[in-house]
């Protein structure tokens, strides 16, 4: 059994999503999000003398746009098509900045400068590109083309750079009145 004064480690979280943010609506239908978030967790482990700091900063821009009565003609397999009803196109960027930093305690001494050695254990840049039109068919059912692109740039060596995209067309049948 472990005394009440016995502190195995203790943990600080504090997180400002957003810390500054803003909403622009113009009379067009143009709307603009920006955001900017911040979070930060550090932990004192006791048995290892170690302070762990995960800290991350996330910067989302998003731009959108709403048609109504698109008035859109095209042809496809011989067939006219008129695309008349609602469309909603938008864009979005997300840069997140992660990492995660090991203190050791008492620190070792770094070429005589009296610093303490911190390790960058994990983390990365990370870039998000997600552009989407949405369309509305009729009041049951509406159609959606995406496209993903994530970049991910690690701080570390051991980890590669990596990035995946994602394409997709979704069809949403509603059976609500």
């Amino acid at each position: 059994a472990y005394s009440e004064f016995f502190i195995q480690g203790v943990q600080v979280s504090e997180q400002f999503s957003p810390l500054i943010g803003g909403n622009f609506t113009m009379k067009n239908g143009f709307i603009a999000n920006i955001d900017y978030k911040r979070g930060r967790q550090i932990s004192l482990n006791v048995g290892n003398l170690q302070v762990i700091e995960s800290k991350n900063q996330d910067i989302a821009i998003m731009f959108r746009y709403r048609k109504d009565k698109l008035n859109w003609f095209f042809r496809l397999f011989g067939r006219d098509f008129n695309l008349e009803n609602t469309a909603n196109f938008s864009f979005q960027m997300t840069a997140r900045d992660t990492r995660e930093i090991i203190r050791r305690i008492p620190g070792e001494k770094v070429g005589g400068t009296g610093d303490f050695l911190e390790d960058v254990n994990r983390g990365g840049l990370n870039l998000i590109f997600e552009p989407r039109i949405d369309y509305t068919v009729s009041k049951r059912v509406s159609a959606q083309v995406f496209y993903k692109y994530n970049l991910s740039n690690p701080y570390t060596e051991v980890v590669p750079k990596t990035s995946f995209s994602s394409v997709g067309f979704q069809i949403r049948f509603s059976l609500a009145n």
